[in-house]
C-alpha cells in the first residue's frame, strides 16, 4: 500500500499542471518524481511498470536524458514489449552520451532484440544502427552487422574505413558473383595502396608487389640508400633502372662521389646506352683527382670489365672463339720468351 500510494503521489505531482506552463525547476521535480515511480514500481508493483513507463515517455517527449532512456528501454525489454524496447534504444542519440561505447552497446541491443524477437524489423534496425556506428567510427561493428544482412559492399567500405584490409578481403570473398567480388577486391587493393602511400610505407608497398610505387616513393623523398637496396632484391633490370635514375640526379647536382659510390656498390650495369654517362662521370672524377672517388671508380670499372668479358664470352661466335684462343696462345708464348 505504501508503494502504491507513493506511485499515485508521483503521478499527482507530475500531472497536476499538465496544461500549465512550469519553470525549469518544477519540470525537473516532475522528472525525478516519475523516475522514482518507475523504480518503486519495478521493485514493488511490476504490474504498473508498463503504464508508468508509457505515460512517462509520452509526457517527456524528447527531453529525457540518456540514462532515463536506457532505463526505460530496459524496462520495456524486461516486460517483453520488444517493439517499444527497440524504439526506445533507438531514441538514444550520440548527443545523449559522450562515451561511444555506451552508444554502441545500446544500439547493438536494439539489433539483437530485432534479430531474436522482431525479425520483420531486423533489416530496418540494422540499417539505422550501422549508419550511427559509422558516425561514431565504430566501423568494425557496423561491417559485421552489414554482413549479417548480406550487404557486403557496405561491409567492405566499413572495414576499409577502419583500416581492416584483411577482414575486408575476407568479406569480399564471401560474394559468389565473380565480377562483383573482383570489383570489391580492386577497391580494397586501391585503398590499401593509398594507405601505404599516405603513411610513407614504401617497403611494405614493395613487399606487396607494388614495386614501382614503393621505389618511386623512396626516390622522390631522396632515400636512395633504401631504394637501391630494395631494387637490388628485385633483380638486375629494376636495379639498373634506379641506378641510372640515381646517377642522373647526383651528377646533375655535382655530387660525383655519391654517384660513383653507388656504382661501386652495385656495379656499372652493362647497358651500352649508359656508356656516355659512365664516360662523363669518369672524366669528372679524373678531373677532381679525389682519392676516395678514384677508388670507387676503379671498383666500378672493374665490375663493368668483368660483366662485359662474361657477356662477350656468352655471345661469341665460333670465329671469335678461334681468334681468342690464337691470341691467348700467342700471349702465352710471348710471356714464356
Amino acid at each position: 500500500m505504501i508503494c502504491h500510494y507513493y506511485i499515485q503521489i508521483c503521478f499527482f505531482f507530475s500531472s497536476r499542471r499538465r496544461h500549465t506552463r512550469c519553470s525549469g525547476v518544477s519540470w525537473a521535480r516532475r522528472c525525478v518524481q516519475e523516475t522514482g515511480a518507475l523504480r518503486v514500481a519495478k521493485k514493488h508493483a511490476p504490474h504498473l511498470v508498463n503504464e508508468i513507463n508509457n505515460r512517462y515517455l509520452n509526457k517527456a517527449g524528447g527531453s529525457m536524458s540518456g540514462e532515463e532512456l536506457l532505463e526505460s528501454a530496459k524496462l520495456w525489454e524486461e516486460s517483453r514489449d520488444w517493439s517499444r524496447a527497440i524504439d526506445t534504444y533507438l531514441e538514444i542519440k550520440k548527443e545523449n552520451f559522450n562515451d561511444p561505447n555506451i552508444l554502441q552497446e545500446a544500439w547493438e541491443r536494439a539489433v539483437h532484440i530485432a534479430m531474436s524477437h522482431d525479425k520483420e524489423r531486423c533489416q530496418e534496425v540494422i540499417q539505422i544502427v550501422c549508419k550511427r556506428l559509422r558516425e561514431i567510427r565504430k566501423f568494425e561493428a557496423a561491417a559485421e552487422f552489414y554482413e549479417t544482412i548480406g550487404q557486403y559492399e557496405e561491409a567492405v567500405q566499413c572495414y576499409i574505413a577502419g583500416g581492416l584490409y584483411e577482414k575486408a578481403k575476407v568479406s569480399a570473398n564471401q560474394i559468389r558473383n565473380p565480377e562483383f567480388q573482383n570489383r570489391l577486391n580492386d577497391m580494397i587493393e586501391k585503398a590499401y595502396k593509398g594507405h601505404l602511400k599516405s603513411g610513407g610505407q614504401a617497403e611494405e608497398l614493395v613487399v606487396q608487389g607494388n614495386v614501382a610505387e614503393g621505389l618511386d616513393m623512396l626516390a622522390e623523398r631522396g632515400d636512395w640508400g633504401q631504394c637501391l637496396e630494395l631494387a637490388a632484391k628485385q633483380g638486375g633490370d629494376v636495379l639498373n633502372r634506379y641506378l641510372l635514375k640515381h646517377s642522373k640526379v647526383t651528377i646533375k647536382a655535382g655530387n660525383y662521389k655519391d654517384a660513383i659510390q653507388a656504382f661501386a656498390n652495385y656495379g656499372f650495369p652493362f647497358v651500352p646506352q649508359n656508356f656516355p654517362l659512365y664516360k662523363t662521370l669518369s672524366l669528372e672524377i679524373f678531373a677532381g683527382n679525389d682519392a676516395e672517388e678514384l677508388k670507387y671508380l676503379r671498383t666500378a670499372l672493374y665490375s663493368l670489365y668483368a660483366v662485359s668479358y662474361t657477356h662477350l664470352r656468352a655471345h661469341e661466335t665460333p670465329e671469335h672463339l678461334v681468334c681468342r684462343l690464337l691470341l691467348e696462345k700467342k700471349k702465352h708464348i710471348y710471356i714464356q720468351q
